[in-house]
């Protein structure tokens, strides 16, 4: 909900990456809509259209709720190419900050990759280390890796309690590496196992 306490999903819209992504998008939805009673009840409830546009497109446009939608991936030999359109290109960095700025109360993030797909060593691009660093927020909620999150903080509940202090110690005594109240917002999780084939994941 928004901070008047009406639905955020008042209004909704989605932000792709390349026109051939966008078409993709808004001919599925089309296809949701058009077999859905109920779903096109819901959107002709809906404040406003629904939006669909590319990265080159939404300037100027907003929705209460955006769905950022970044649709990439790995080829046939598990390569992944390092080619992300408009973040490529001179202005990719305002493309993406435009496009990250499109919702009113709160953006949703639907990715077939995460931020340590992203090759840096790879692409020089302004753009494409601003989207890697945008997807690790999205990952993590900070833009500080999770190493340097504090043991302590002003998330939920201060410091961990006695009863979460209890279960961190006996996961680590079970060669778990354990991350204490993890988060920038004013919800924090108590307790965050690192993966352990990628610790700098959770």
């Amino acid at each position: 909900r928004s901070p008047d306490g009406s639905p955020a999903n008042r209004s909704l819209g989605v932000v792709a990456f390349s026109l051939a992504q966008q078409t993709a998008i808004q001919d599925l939805f089309d296809e949701l809509v058009d077999g859905d009673e109920a779903v096109r009840l819901a959107v002709g409830a809906l404040e406003e259209p629904v939006l669909i546009k590319n990265l080159e497109s939404i300037q100027g446009d907003e929705r209460a709720t955006m769905l950022f939608s970044v649709g990439y991936g790995r080829d046939e030999s598990g390569r992944m190419a390092m080619n992300f359109g408009p973040m490529n290109r001179a202005g990719g960095e305002r493309r993406l900050n435009v496009a990250i700025t499109r919702a009113r109360e709160q953006m949703l993030v639907f990715s077939t990759i995460r931020a340590g797909d992203i090759d840096l060593a790879r692409s020089g691009a302004s753009g494409v280390r601003l989207l890697r660093d945008f997807l690790d927020f999205a990952e993590r909620g900070t833009l500080t890796p999770p190493a340097s999150a504090p043991a302590g903080g002003t998330g939920h509940a201060g410091r961990p309690d006695a009863l979460e202090e209890s279960i961190a110690r006996a996961l680590e005594a079970r060669g778990w590496t354990v991350d204490r109240h993890v988060g920038t917002s004013g919800y924090r999780v108590s307790l965050a196992l690192r993966d352990r084939a990628q610790p700098e994941r959770w």
